[in-house]
């Protein structure tokens, strides 16, 4: 470790993602469009939080949608002007988010120019995003579904052409993730079902893998701690009242 560097100043010392002694990289989400006067958008201004590694410059809805969860809830918690200014910033970022990553036919696209599926989307419709009888969030259960389910478990997002299952295995995670978006929108049955069978995928000592591949009935990556477990417990403590 380079003594001389001052690790509160720098904690990262000269590394950035880039290149280890290159500069980080100019911001350009800080900046509104030209025409675009900063009262139109209420001092909404991105950030690093609300982007992804594999494409900054896209639109991303569940970012996006998780910011409006947060928003809510910290609104809720708070009196007074604050929590009123939380409220109308969640209303802009999901009125805009709505314009461009709402599918046609009614549910939450992945991206603005991906109409695909997303299983991430489930987490802010079960953190309160939208009212749990949005027509928009019961249509994004279905859809998700539909298209990333296999025997009972849950696949983060499909591969192009590729058949669910090739690229990566199930997403625990996301099984959980769809059991609170259940339950969220009073389909108990539902919850408790995805909850039993993505439980039913842990390994003799209990432990969770990140995925599970579905055909070989076998873990498959690596088994981080408070990952999938962290969920397992929250799905278990919110369940425990409905059953």
């Amino acid at each position: 470790m380079d003594a001389s560097v001052d690790r509160i100043a720098q904690p990262w010392g000269g590394r950035t993602p880039y290149d280890r002694h290159g500069g980080w990289p100019t911001r350009v989400d800080t900046f509104l469009e030209e025409g675009v006067e900063p009262e139109a958008v209420r001092r909404w201004v991105q950030t690093a939080s609300l982007l992804h590694p594999d494409g900054e410059n896209r639109w991303w809805a569940h970012s996006r949608l998780c910011a409006v969860a947060g928003l809510r809830a910290a609104a809720r918690a708070v009196r007074g002007r604050a929590g009123h200014d939380w409220e109308g910033l969640a209303d802009t970022i999901l009125r805009e988010t709505r314009r461009r990553c709402l599918s046609p036919r009614g549910h939450w696209s992945r991206a603005e120019d991906d109409e695909g599926p997303d299983a991430a989307l489930l987490l802010p419709l079960a953190r309160g995003c939208l009212p749990p009888d949005d027509p928009s969030g019961l249509r994004t259960r279905r859809f998700v579904e539909e298209r990333l389910s296999e025997d009972g478990y849950l696949y983060r997002f499909d591969h192009g052409d590729r058949p669910l299952g090739e690229a990566e295995g199930a997403f625990l995670l996301c099984g959980f993730m769809m059991a609170l978006a259940a339950r969220y929108q009073r389909d108990t049955v539902g919850a408790f079902r995805w909850f039993e069978r993505t439980r039913a995928a842990c390994g003799p000592p209990g432990l969770f893998a990140e995925e599970c591949d579905v055909r070989q009935r076998q873990l498959r990556g690596n088994l981080p701690q408070a990952f999938v477990h962290a969920q397992l417990l929250e799905t278990s403590v919110r369940l425990a009242g409905d059953g």
